[in-house]
C-alpha cells in the first residue's frame, strides 16, 4: 500500500485572507527618530511663522490666547483652532475682520487672503512664553 503524503488543504477564504494580511518583512525606525521629526517640524512651523504668531498675540484679547491656537498656514491661508466648539461662532464672529485687518497691517510681506476658524486642538499657543 502507498502511502498518501499529508498536505494540509486551506479554502480559498482561507488563502485570500492570507494574502491580504501578510506584511513585508521591514525594518521600522526607533521610537525617538520619529520624535525627533515631529518636534523638527513644530520648530520648522514656529520658526516660519513666529511673526504672524507675534502679531497674533499682540491683536487679540486673553480669552482669545486662552480659547484659540494657531493652526496650519498654507499659503494666504490662516488656520486658527478653537478648543471649544461652543466658542468656535463667538471667536469667528468677533474676531475674523479684526484679526485680518491687524495681520495686512502687521505684516506687509504676507498676503492674508483667509482665515478660517475651526474647531480643534493642537496647533501652535497663543498665549505668550512667559506667562
Amino acid at each position: 500500500m502507498k502511502e498518501k503524503s499529508r498536505q494540509p488543504s486551506f479554502s480559498a477564504q482561507q488563502l485570500e485572507w492570507v494574502k491580504a494580511n501578510r506584511q513585508p518583512r521591514s525594518r521600522t525606525g526607533a521610537v525617538g527618530d520619529l520624535a525627533q521629526e515631529v518636534l523638527d517640524s513644530q520648530l520648522s512651523h514656529l520658526s516660519r511663522n513666529n511673526d504672524l504668531l507675534q502679531a497674533i498675540r499682540e491683536c487679540v484679547d486673553d480669552e482669545f490666547r486662552r480659547s484659540c491656537r494657531l493652526g496650519s498656514v498654507n499659503g494666504n491661508e490662516v488656520e486658527i483652532l478653537v478648543n471649544h466648539p461652543d466658542s468656535l461662532y463667538h471667536m469667528r464672529t468677533t474676531w475674523h475682520l479684526p484679526l485680518k485687518e491687524y495681520l495686512e497691517r502687521a505684516c506687509p510681506r504676507r498676503t492674508i487672503g483667509r482665515i478660517t476658524f475651526k474647531q480643534g486642538t493642537g496647533g501652535i499657543s497663543l498665549e505668550s512664553p512667559q506667562g
